[in-house]
């Protein structure tokens, strides 16, 4: 019977239960009336049922219950957006007539009475809020219930947190942004700047040109030239005489160049620069060191940043190999907020480089720090990130074809000592080469590391697989042995060194393999591992004993069944496995659910959807490395200090 016909069954004996004792009760009502008052009865709780009149349950609210509802609810659509949400589609009609269009909708929709509470922001902008031909589907969550009634509108202008978060992506109004930050008031902002373009910018050298005329434009407009600390700008000391642009800019098809010009950056900073001292988080991305450049030129002169946490800046060029920064004119170095940001804790800069020196007032108290991407040129010197590193609260460091200026001979020939980092928790080396890797290693002392993460490609990295299972700075345990969290998205060595690092990983709760590159080895040594540690033999070894959850892409649901197998008859069950979506088939996943007790997908990153692919091989054979003697490597074991 399905639920439909048993829930009919039920409400019918309950009415005939009813019915009965109502009659006799009132025997003056008819059959009829008798079941009209029982069904009113019966729903005067109903939660679906809409109320009678005026009355509506949620005006009994209090203001502050409804504040915190309106906070959730904004909260929630941030999540969704950020962890896997809906992406907001770009409308193609963009035409000034279909803006019109929309601002008459909006204004026959209002409610009269709302101009009683906007006061004078809402007098200069519509009453969509300047939401207006946005790319979204629909308003924010705070635009949509400020648009309810009279008291919700009151009630939500007057909640500065709800206009806090601004997201600048092309599209969007200008004037959005700006109601958004007069109704913060002077509430911590989070700022988000997407300069980026979905087709990059592959550019000719007269396009080239025509951007730095735009950019030299920006910036003869905005920046003083009185003030003593500017670097020289473009590499000119008479940069304020370079031509810029020559009338207006060109007019640009929305859909065909879809990312904020310069000029649009340099009107969003306009907004922005004055209310600096309000600012919590900063993130800007963009493809061209020119936007950056702007961005780095104002933030030099804006003042001190008193309240700002988070700043995270990144420039996704694909030329990031390399001495020198090019283009030569942009390698400036600029000093954020005059060296002034008392609360910074958090730190990315992808491809974007300051004058470091000038800035360790602001880098000195980090929690995190990210260095990506980074010329040889444009590095900080060992001693700087030896004092960045100092910070006495820094729990995180990611090194990514960045770190510090000069190789090792020239760290020794200084006479530097390895930097003591007490305090970080988490570390991730990525594409460095193996040299340069185990000089990181060696030079930066990190006892108390849990979490590990390791992305290379292409090379031999057996000796930095050897560092890795070696006691380093003269302890007796390796740095895997304190691990808790190990990662591999790829380092190509050895089967052999796969064995030894897995051997060190006794204290390993969460393993996260990349298998679609080098990290399949370590799940099929794995694999083989507990498979022979199950059967019985004398000879098995049981690898990451306290293993509790494993994370993988490019693992079959088959794979995974067959170590979940192995790790239970093994006595070593993993509690929570997590896989691609595109790994997996239905069946796999109703085994796996059954036989762990949490399985679901994750997002693989782009870098993780990459297959690995090795193109320039001539001089490394995947054959040399299991041809090398295990004998040689353990005698150069000795040689890791």
């Amino acid at each position: 019977m399905s639920d439909h016909d048993n829930f009919k069954r039920r409400l019918t004996q309950d009415l005939i239960n009813k019915l009965a004792p109502l009659l006799k009760e009132r025997p003056e009502l008819s059959t009829l009336d008798a079941m009209g008052k029982i069904s009113k009865e019966m729903l005067e709780n109903n939660p679906f049922a809409p109320p009678e009149g005026n009355k509506c349950p949620i005006n009994m609210l209090p203001d502050e219950l409804l504040t915190c509802i309106f906070e959730m609810g904004m909260f929630i659509e941030l999540e969704a957006k950020i962890f896997g949400g809906s992406e907001y589609e770009y409308e193609t009609d963009t035409s000034d007539e279909s803006c019109e269009d929309e601002d008459e909708d909006e204004d026959e929709n209002a409610e009269d009475d709302d101009s009683d509470n906007t006061g004078d922001l809402d007098n200069e902008e519509s009453e969509d809020d300047g939401t207006d031909c946005l790319p979204e589907a629909e308003p924010p969550f705070q635009v949509l219930v400020s648009h309810v009634c009279k008291r919700w509108r009151t009630m939500a202008l007057a909640t500065p947190s709800l206009w806090v978060h601004l997201d600048f992506q092309k599209g969007a109004s200008l004037d959005k942004h700006r109601a958004f930050v007069e109704r913060a008031k002077s509430a911590p902002l989070e700022i988000t700047i997407d300069c980026t373009s979905d087709t990059g910018m592959d550019l000719d050298e007269e396009e080239k040109e025509d951007l730095d005329k735009e950019l030299m434009d920006c910036l003869q407009r905005t920046i003083d030239r009185s003030d003593s600390s500017l670097p020289v700008i473009f590499g000119d000391p008479n940069w304020h005489t370079r031509p810029g642009l020559d009338g207006a800019p060109p007019l640009r098809d929305p859909l065909e160049d879809y990312h904020y010009s310069i000029l649009e950056l340099s009107d969003i900073l306009d907004l922005l620069v004055p209310r600096v001292k309000h600012w919590r988080a900063l993130s800007v991305s963009a493809d061209n060191y020119r936007w950056m450049y702007l961005l780095l030129a104002r933030l030099h002169q804006c003042g001190p940043a008193e309240n700002l946490e988070v700043m995270e800046l990144y420039v996704h060029d694909d030329d990031d190999t390399g001495e020198t920064f090019q283009p030569r004119h942009l390698a400036t170095r600029f000093t954020p907020f005059r060296g002034q940001a008392p609360r910074l804790r958090g730190v990315s800069f992808w491809g974007v480089h300051l004058d470091w020196d000038a800035s360790l007032p602001i880098l000195k108290n980090l929690e995190s720090l990210e260095l990506a991407y980074h010329m040889e040129e444009v590095r900080p010197s060992y001693q700087t990130l030896e004092t960045i590193l100092k910070s006495p609260e820094i729990k995180e460091l990611t090194l990514c074809l960045s770190g510090p200026k000069g190789a090792e001979d020239d760290w020794q020939n200084a006479s530097v000592a390895p930097i003591q980092i007490p305090t970080l928790k988490h570390l991730a080396l990525r594409y460095h080469s193996p040299e340069c890797a185990c000089s990181l290693l060696r030079y930066l002392d990190t006892p108390n590391t849990t979490s590990l993460t390791l992305d290379f490609d292409e090379k031999d990295y057996n000796s930095l697989a050897r560092a890795l299972c070696m006691a380093p700075h003269g302890r007796s345990k390796s740095l895997l042995a304190g691990l808790e969290e190990f990662k591999v998205s790829g380092l190509p060595c050895r089967s052999h060194w796969v064995d030894r690092m897995l051997e060190q990983l006794a204290n390993v709760k969460h393993l996260i393999l990349n298998c679609m590159g080098e990290g399949e080895l370590f799940f099929d040594v794995l694999l083989k591992a507990s498979a022979n540690s199950g059967a019985g033999s004398s000879s098995g070894k049981i690898y990451c004993p306290v293993l509790e959850t494993i994370t993988t892409s490019g693992i079959s649901g088959k794979q995974m069944k067959s170590l979940i197998e192995a790790r239970e008859k093994a006595g070593v069950p993993i509690s929570r496995v997590f896989m691609s979506e595109k790994d997996v088939d239905r069946s796999s996943v109703r085994w796996l659910k059954d036989h762990v007790k949490e399985f679901d997908y994750f997002e693989p990153s782009d870098s993780e959807e990459e297959v690995f692919e090795v193109d320039d091989m001539e001089d490394i054979e995947m054959d040399d490395f299991e041809e090398e003697e295990e004998d040689d490597d353990d005698d150069d074991d000795d040689d890791y200090p």
